[in-house]
This record gives C-alpha cells, sequence and structure tokens, in this order.
C-alpha cells in the first residue's frame, strides 16, 4: 500500500521537477534575451557605421548624434531592467526559502497532530477498559442490547404480520360479496340498515358464511397494526437505553480527559490548517514572480518596450530595402558588407524571436501544470491524505495520475476523484474493548477528508436498526 506520507513525496517530487524544468527554460530565455539584445547592439553600430560611409560630414554627423542619444537611452532603459530582474531573482531566492522554513513548520505541526491521535487512542483505550468494570456501565449495556434484540424480535414480527397481511387477504379482498358486507360494518354496532337491507345482506353473509370468515380477516388486518405499534416503541426505547449509555460515555470522556484531549486535536489541526494558508500564499507569490521574471526574458518588461519603440522608431526612419538599394549604388563596397551584415542580424533576430514565442507556450503550459499541481497538493494535504494513517492500493498509480497532469492529459478535477475514490484510512485499532467500541467524536477534520468515524472504532455500531444495531450518537 501507497502511504498518505510517500503520496504527498510524489507531489513534492512533481513540483520540484516542474520548478527545474521552469528555470531550465528560463535561463534558455534569458539566453536568447542576451543575444536579441547584442544584436540590437550591433545593429545600431551597423547603421552607425553605415552613416559615417553614406553621409557626408554634416549629414553624417546629425545621423551619428541620432543613433548615439538613440543609443545611449537604451543602454540606460538595459542598466535598469537588469537592476530590477537581479532584485526579482533575490525575491524568487527569498520565496523559495521561506516556502522551506512554511514546509518543515509544516512537518513538525504534521507530527504533532498525528501524536496527539495517538495520545487520544490510547486514552479511549483506558476509558473502555475502565467502563468496562463499571456495574451500573454493563448494565445499561446489557439493557441496551436487550432492548436491541427485543426490537428486532418484534421488527421481524411486524414485518411477517405485514406480509401475511398483503398474501393472505387477497383472497377476501378478491371476493366482492365479502368486501361489500365489510364495508358496510356487517356484524359490527357500526352497521346501519332498513329491515329490507337488513334481510337481504343476513341472505349474502350466509351465502358467503361471512359470520366464520370475519374474524380471521379481522386479525389479519388488526394484528399488524398492533405489531408496528410494539416495534416502534421498542425502538423508542432503543433508543432511550441508548442516550442513557451515551450519557455514563460522555461522563467518563469528561472525566478522564477525552474531551480536553479532542479540543487539543482541533487546536492542533487548526494549526496545520495555518500553515497551509501561509504555504499557498507563498506559493501563489512565487508564481507570480515567475510570471514577472518570464516578463523580463522574454522582453515584455516595461523597460523592454521602452528600449525597442526606441530601436523601432529609428529603424524607421531608413528601411533595410532602402540603405539596400542605395548601397548597390555607391562604389563603396564597405557600405554594401555593412547592409549584408544587418540583413543577417535581421534574419537571425526573426528566428530568434520565433523561438521565443515557442518557449513561452512552453514555459506558460509548465507553468500552469505547477499552479495545478500546486493546488492538488494543497487540496491533498487539507483533506489529510497525507498522513500516516492514510494510504492507498498498491495497484494505485498515483505517480502516473500526476505526470499525466503535468502533460496537460487529464483534469485535477478527475485525479481528485480517483484520489477520493482509492484512498482510505486506517486508524490504529483501539485496544482493551470489544463488541461495541466506544466513538469518542466525529473523527478529525471536520469536512469531507475528515477522519470520520471517530477513534478506535467508536461506542456504537454505526448503521440504523436493521442493519447492525444502533449508533450512540453523541458519543464521546
Amino acid at each position: 500500500m501507497l502511504s498518505g506520507r510517500d503520496s504527498l513525496t510524489l507531489f513534492n517530487q512533481r513540483i520540484n521537477d516542474s520548478r527545474s524544468q521552469i528555470n531550465g527554460i528560463h535561463r534558455h530565455l534569458e539566453k536568447i534575451s542576451k543575444r536579441l539584445a547584442e544584436i540590437r547592439q550591433e545593429k545600431a553600430v551597423q547603421f552607425r557605421e553605415l552613416a559615417r560611409v553614406r553621409l557626408d560630414d554634416i549629414a553624417a554627423g546629425k545621423l551619428i548624434d541620432g543613433l548615439d542619444g538613440t543609443d545611449r537611452a537604451v543602454l540606460r532603459l538595459l542598466a535598469q531592467k537588469a537592476e530590477a530582474l537581479n532584485e526579482l531573482n533575490n525575491q524568487i531566492d527569498t520565496s523559495l526559502n521561506q516556502q522551506k522554513i512554511l514546509d518543515d513548520q509544516r512537518n513538525i505541526r504534521e507530527k504533532q497532530r498525528d501524536e496527539t491521535i495517538e495520545t487520544v487512542e490510547e486514552k479511549v483505550a483506558e476509558t473502555s477498559a475502565q467502563l468496562e468494570t463499571v456495574i451500573a456501565y454493563q448494565q445499561q449495556k446489557e439493557n441496551w442490547q436487550t432492548a436491541i434484540t427485543q426490537a428486532q424480535n418484534a421488527e421481524e414480527k411486524a414485518k411477517l404480520a405485514e406480509t401475511d397481511r398483503v398474501e393472505k387477504g387477497k383472497p377476501y379482498e378478491n371476493d366482492p360479496l365479502f368486501m361489500y358486507l365489510w364495508r358496510r360494518r356487517y356484524l359490527t354496532p357500526d352497521y346501519e340498515g332498513g329491515w329490507l337491507t337488513r334481510s337481504l345482506d343476513g341472505w349474502v353473509a350466509k351465502l358467503i358464511n361471512f359470520e366464520e370468515a370475519r374474524p380471521n380477516y379481522f386479525m389479519l388486518t388488526e394484528l399488524p397494526v398492533r405489531l408496528r405499534a410494539h416495534a416502534d416503541s421498542l425502538k423508542q426505547k432503543v433508543e432511550n437505553e441508548n442516550k442513557a449509555l451515551a450519557t455514563l460515555e460522555a461522563e467518563a470522556a469528561e472525566k478522564n480527559g477525552v474531551v480536553e484531549l479532542r479540543t487539543a486535536l482541533s487546536v492542533a489541526e487548526k494549526n496545520l490548517h495555518k500553515i497551509d494558508d501561509e504555504i499557498e500564499a507563498e506559493e501563489n507569490r512565487h508564481a507570480k514572480l515567475l510570471h514577472n521574471r518570464a516578463s523580463f526574458a522574454a522582453d515584455e518588461d516595461e523597460f523592454s518596450r521602452q528600449a525597442i519603440e526606441l530601436q523601432v522608431g529609428q529603424l524607421k526612419k531608413k528601411t533595410l530595402s532602402d540603405l539596400y538599394r542605395t548601397a548597390q549604388a555607391t562604389p563603396n563596397p564597405k557600405d554594401d558588407v555593412l547592409v549584408n551584415r544587418l540583413g543577417g542580424l535581421t534574419d537571425e533576430e526573426q528566428r530568434l524571436y520565433a523561438e521565443i514565442e515557442t518557449l513561452k507556450s512552453t514555459e506558460r503550459h509548465h507553468q500552469n501544470s505547477l499552479t495545478e499541481m500546486e493546488k492538488l497538493r494543497q487540496w491533498f494535504r487539507r483533506q489529510n491524505y497525507d498522513s500516516q494513517y492514510s494510504g492507498f492500493p498498491a495497484g494505485f498509480g498515483l505517480g502516473i495520475l500526476l505526470d499525466q497532469l503535468l502533460r496537460g492529459g487529464i483534469s485535477t478535477d478527475r485525479i481528485r476523484d480517483r484520489i477520493r475514490h482509492e484512498q482510505q484510512f486506517k486508524l490504529p485499532r483501539t485496544r482493551g474493548g470489544r463488541g461495541r467500541g466506544i466513538d469518542f467524536g466525529g473523527g478529525f477534520g471536520g469536512g469531507s477528508g475528515g477522519f470520520g468515524g471517530g477513534f478506535g472504532g467508536g461506542f456504537g455500531s454505526g448503521g440504523g436498526f436493521g442493519g447492525g444495531g444502533f449508533r450512540t450518537g453523541g458519543g464521546f
């Protein structure tokens, strides 16, 4: 069986691997972004050199001044971008460190919760053993069990009578003459009719032997009603005896400190959920930081946008095709070389932009998968499925499901459904008790994923009447 803690390890491994993939893509994007910045600078140099070749001293001087001004503005923006990116990387490192600290704290609180469960189990077993030695409790337990037996027997008799009422009553009810006299209340004080009606009804009664058949049908109809009323009264007696038994259990729980331990367990749970809230908030903050860093690598930050706008504005003053045509018309081969270099740089620039788009799409996929995985892990923790008392069958491929989630082949809702279907809690067995266990409460968690059913099986056999006994109600 795959334990809850080992299952959580699978989540952690996938999340760490996904973060590593995102960091690898980011490093590649940074490398491309750096190369694009170099291309822009190289193109600016080519334009500057081309201006020196093409233009006369005055025109070239004006153009060079313009390019130098643009170049200086771009350099200032790139310097600001580098400073902002460095600060962002520091924040990401700080967030990862904080997540590590919070995870360590959560491990401590998780251990405190499980240790409290064990303490409750021990106290439950001790209380159960003590109760079994109390004469008043033994007598009340015997009264409760006797009431159950009586109620079960009465229920069986009532059902049998109800069945007989249906099956054995058919011959009577299929006889129209019998049912006519029965509905008219013949041979009862409620019967009414004139002398002619009475004479005819008497003739019919003798014809079908109504006087002998009526008592039999009366018993068929009356007995189920009385037996059902008796069975219901015994059910109420079971409930009363059950409540009395629950009162003794509650008093024992209060006296032995079980209630205080349950309060301590509730506090431990709240502390665990509180740290879960902090982890979730920090993971969300980390996701936003990664998103911001991705915008820097893709030149989508404000500094890059301003620099690109300056570059585009300068390029619009003279297109590459215009420069190429001019170069062909001049006898100087140097400007041809410069224009060809610009063409090569432009081709490389376009190829790199296309690669950036592909990497950005891949990064978004990994980022979305990471976010879904972190949300699923947070849900998994909140359901207490990571406890040492939680587990999954050996054939349950949780790792395969998580890999499919990272590839986008399955939704988190489907994985939640699979986990809920396969997961099972196996709490320590209560020691020292046989037969009716003690239900010291409704488990911990309080939600759909909490440990239901109490600790140690609980006093009360669970279920309703006819299905294995009666639950004690409040329990400890």
